[in-house]
């Protein structure tokens, strides 16, 4: 009883929505901040009820993916215990330590009158789609928190990287991590008068026929950027693309109460403990008991004008691609540039800390020569689609145990690649990580990042 009332409290100790108070960074639930309550409790509520779990419900033993892609990361035993609970317990624990949290940028740092703003905005299709970058810090505490999960940092993977990176940029790669260090060294004002950690772009699509505008992958709404929004339209719509990426969505929502929510039913139930209002339509469920809108009902009050596209079976994310004035946009599917996008991003030229920063990634990260898959993917997306390990059940939503999901995934991809490629129906591709392409090289950087998930070829 003391356990059950402990973890009880733990749930429900929801802090109200601030703008100003940065409590936590969080990308993604993989993220865990678990004190010693919380896991005592959750401790002990597994002892207690895995007896009951094991005499009153038939589960079904896990399945291991059918291609080897390597070892997934250790697991750290509070991790496991909890990964165990029965659903009814973890979905709450996980989404209480998983609640969006904006994380800090040059205008909180530096202040609103500073000549650093955080956004660079540009005309995608003219009067018609906009992207907002947004560039951001990365708070200490969560970078050590992930490492932790995923087993190491990327100065930890150095020597593998140095063993793979080709011979030409091996003296470009040691120089980058030593600039790395140099660029975690500075103090937040330094970041954020260089651009900050990171970015992702939010899209900004002119709605046809009656107008308004409709905001895809939402980011920080200060008001330098609220004003120039309004200037172009009303909001309608606000469509989260990953139930991954749900740090801005409440305060979006909280700047735009007239809008309609789009997103996954996992991105909700986050969301939604920070006071966020339930969103409209959620695209990931085919009914919603509590009578709120599904993919179908998002569909129909889109009118026509924006086609929606769900991809199946990824439960890491709940990836959902929109296509708009023949413009197609996504979150998480992809993360390298094009060919000709590598030539353009200077790849192996660059001399930023963000260049040197990318190019560790790729090689410690996204390389096809990093694991034995030979595709290019961060390794902990097949821990989450893998049942038999604690990462698929780091969310709201589990793989299928006999790895089935999988298949899904690729079926549902093949169906969209098939649809995009249709003449006429798709011109650009843009990805919310600063990528850009044409379709094909889209299809091409979609086989190549997924291409394994059931063995065949995703594009017909």
């Amino acid at each position: 009883t003391t356990a059950a009332a402990t973890a009880k409290n733990e749930i429900h100790r929801t802090p109200p929505l601030s703008k100003t108070t940065h409590r936590r960074y969080s990308t993604s639930t993989m993220v865990l901040e678990l004190d010693t309550a919380t896991t005592a409790a959750a401790t002990a509520l597994t002892l207690s009820t895995i007896y009951l779990l094991k005499k009153h419900h038939n589960l079904s033993k896990p399945q291991k993916l059918k291609f080897d892609y390597g070892k997934p990361a250790p697991s750290p035993l509070p991790l496991k215990i909890l990964t165990s609970l029965p659903d009814f317990l973890r979905i709450p624990l996980f989404n209480s330590t998983a609640k969006p949290s904006p994380p800090k940028d040059a205008i909180d740092i530096l202040g609103p009158n500073s000549d650093v703003s955080p956004f660079e905005i540009s005309e995608v299709l003219a009067g018609k789609i906009w992207r907002v970058r947004y560039h951001y810090l990365i708070d200490p505490e969560f970078k050590k928190a992930m490492e932790g999960i995923l087993g190491g940092s990327m100065a930890d993977l150095k020597d593998k990287a140095l063993e793979i990176v080709p011979d030409h940029l091996r003296e470009t790669l040691e120089k980058d991590f030593k600039i790395s260090e140099e660029y975690d060294a500075l103090s937040e004002e330094e970041r954020a008068r260089n651009g900050g950690d990171m970015k992702q772009d939010m899209f900004v699509i002119k709605l046809e026929g009656e107008g308004g505008l409709l905001l895809y992958n939402p980011i920080r709404m200060h008001a330098e950027v609220k004003k120039w929004i309004e200037e172009r339209g009303k909001v309608k719509f606000i469509v989260s693309g990953s139930s991954s990426h749900t740090n801005h969505l409440p305060g979006t929502a909280l700047a735009y109460p007239d809008a309609k929510i789009v997103c996954a039913s996992a991105a909700d139930a986050k969301c939604k403990l920070v006071g966020m209002r339930p969103a409209d339509y959620l695209y990931d469920v085919n009914k919603d008991g509590t009578g709120r809108g599904t993919m179908k009902d998002a569909k129909e009050s889109l009118k026509g004008r924006v086609e929606l596209f769900h991809v199946d079976g990824d439960n890491c994310t709940q990836a959902l691609m929109i296509l708009a004035h023949k413009h197609l946009f996504e979150v998480d599917l992809v993360y390298t540039p094009s060919e000709e996008g590598m030539k353009e991003i200077e790849f192996e030229t660059g001399k930023t800390a963000s260049h040197s920063k990318f190019r560790m990634f790729y090689y410690c990260n996204i390389s096809p020569k990093i694991e034995p898959l030979g595709y290019e993917l961060p390794i902990y997306r097949c821990w989450f689609l893998d049942p038999t390990t604690v990462f698929s059940r780091l969310g709201q939503d589990v793989p299928k145990s006999d790895g089935s999901g999988c298949d899904d995934m690729a079926n549902s991809l093949r169906h969209i690649l098939k649809a995009i490629r249709e003449p006429g129906v798709c011109e650009r591709v843009h990805c919310v990580h600063a990528l850009s392409m044409n379709p094909d090289e889209f299809c091409e950087k979609v086989e190549n990042t997924w291409g394994w998930l059931d063995g065949k070829s995703l594009i017909e």
